[in-house]
């Protein structure tokens, strides 16, 4: 998933919105709870058989809170809390920065409570709440209270401001099934899993949040808005941002934990082989920065995640060509042009002028 999106969308609330379809009721089935370990799951008389399938495979799913411990013995939210000069400072030798300033700080710090609330927040992804859409706007009409459940003109929202009091622990998680699911059976509940977890911020296949890759986020985070701060804001930055922030955010932990280890936090060559199939198609130079994309299809999300790759591939070849001394001298050069007048173009010059190369002959598809 895209890192940022998911920033900007949760710290004011968590939204699911549904289209609905009327229906009057004066009375309502029975809603019960069906409990397995640690898991609930609550759930309208009726919808038995899929509310117990569909805990089974939450359960199995979703994050355990031992896991995130097991799998992060070497740098965690805690230790970057705890190394966060070290840190600050391993970032600014990549970035040409001799002294963290407070910009550099402030996005540490913003960035490092924030993963910390989203992992109290996912590790509480343990009770839910099952709805199908027509059953719960009759009750919203008909005046019923459904903790975390507000209606609206269009339909309805779940809604959980995460500054309020609500411990985490009391969320039940929506899981609403509407007219436009038009799957069944086991289908349907890997999708209502996926939507789930996708809520939280994960994928099925990030057992952990606010571990390795809230670690990572962290530093990327860092670093993006240090260049953005300190070196290059025009609108044609999002290959080179992106890339570096990447690379850096990756080189930083990986001198702490090692290659091997360094890998469960960010791998490049994973990431370049799920996304191989659109390798033809990735054009790093056109991609848009985020505040200039809009919307998204499916297809076009799933190029814009690829894009990360490709970007990062072409910092770690250069750096692997030219030696880890190459990026703060880039930096250094890139510097030289006044900050206003600074675009993806002064970036190739410096780089064209410290190497002899044309950055962009390593981009993907260039022969």
């Amino acid at each position: 998933m895209n890192p940022r999106l998911f920033l900007r969308g949760l710290p004011a609330c968590l939204l699911i919105f549904c289209g609905l379809s009327a229906r009057a009721a004066d009375t309502f089935p029975e809603r019960k709870t069906l409990t397995t370990g640690d898991y609930s799951i609550e759930y309208t008389v009726g919808n038995e058989d899929f509310a117990r399938a569909l805990l089974v495979r939450l359960s199995e799913t979703a994050p355990q809170a031992s896991s995130a411990e097991a799998a992060q013995p070497l740098l965690s939210l805690d230790s970057l809390r705890a190394e966060r000069v070290a840190l600050l400072g391993a970032i600014g030798r990549h970035l040409a920065i001799e002294t963290p300033d407070p910009s550099m700080e402030k996005a540490f710090a913003e960035h490092l409570e924030f993963q910390c609330k989203i992992q109290a927040l996912v590790m509480a992804m343990r009770h839910f709440q099952l709805w199908r859409s027509p059953d719960l706007e009759a009750r919203l009409k008909a005046g019923q209270s459904i903790p975390g459940v507000v209606r609206t003109r269009t339909g309805f929202e779940f809604k959980f401001d995460s500054g309020s009091t609500i411990a985490p622990s009391t969320i039940r998680w929506p899981i609403v099934i509407t007219n436009r699911d038009t799957e069944t059976g086991e289908t349907l509940i890997g999708k209502k899993v996926r939507e789930a977890m996708a809520l939280g911020g994960l994928s099925p296949s990030m057992k952990t949040a606010g571990g390795a890759s809230g670690v990572f986020f962290v530093l990327h985070e860092t670093v993006e808005l240090t260049i953005l701060s300190h070196h290059l804001r025009s609108k044609d930055r999002r290959w080179f941002c992106d890339g570096v922030a990447n690379y850096v955010a990756w080189k930083v932990i990986e001198e702490r934990v090692g290659p091997e280890a360094a890998c469960q936090y960010y791998d490049l060559q994973a990431d370049l082989a799920q996304y191989a199939d659109v390798k033809d198609r990735i054009d790093l130079a056109r991609w848009p920065a985020t505040e200039n994309q809009g919307k998204l299809s499916a297809a076009k999300d799933r190029l814009n995640k690829a894009s990360y790759s490709f970007a990062t591939e072409v910092i770690a070849k250069v750096c692997a060509k030219h030696g880890p001394d190459l990026l703060p001298k880039l930096f250094a050069e890139v510097d030289q042009t006044p900050f206003e007048k600074r675009t993806i173009k002064t970036v190739y010059s410096a780089f064209k002028k410290l190497t002899k190369e044309d950055l962009r002959s390593y981009f993907p598809n260039r022969t």
